[in-house]
């Protein structure tokens, strides 16, 4: 069998050779736990997101990041308020996506994250706190 054939590829795991395990990201053989599948955090979260790369698609990975933006500006915003008022341009301004919703009840009320999304008329958006 050639060198090619036998090597180990990223992501395979071999557990307990001589207990060790080999690291599922840069195959380096560790000592630890049983159940270890990573030498660092390093490897565990450059595995994780190049997992994550690979399962979604560049227009999902765009609405993931923008709801998390969102739900980091709401909560910044409404730290100390129950709720605020702005308009679409404010919203653009600080990287706020108010047409990204996470969740609509069956009165049509919207929400991300627990955030009440209310679109009132000239292009203001009013967000509450959950």
């Amino acid at each position: 069998m050639s060198r090619s054939q036998n090597a180990c590829r990223k992501g395979d795991y071999f557990p307990d050779i001589q207990g060790m395990n080999a690291c599922r990201n840069c195959r380096k053989i560790s000592q630890g736990r049983a159940d270890k599948k990573f030498c660092s955090l390093e490897c565990k979260n450059e595995f994780h997101n190049d997992r994550r790369r690979k399962i979604f698609g560049a227009d999902q990975r765009k609405v993931l990041n923008g709801l998390q933006r969102n739900f980091l500006e709401y909560s910044s915003l409404l730290s100390n308020k129950t709720s605020i008022e702005l308009n679409f341009e404010a919203c653009r301004i600080r990287g706020i996506d108010p047409l990204l919703v996470t969740q609509t009840d069956t009165k049509g009320n919207q929400f991300c994250f627990g955030f009440r999304i209310e679109y009132l008329s000239s292009n203001q958006v009013k967000i509450s706190s959950p």
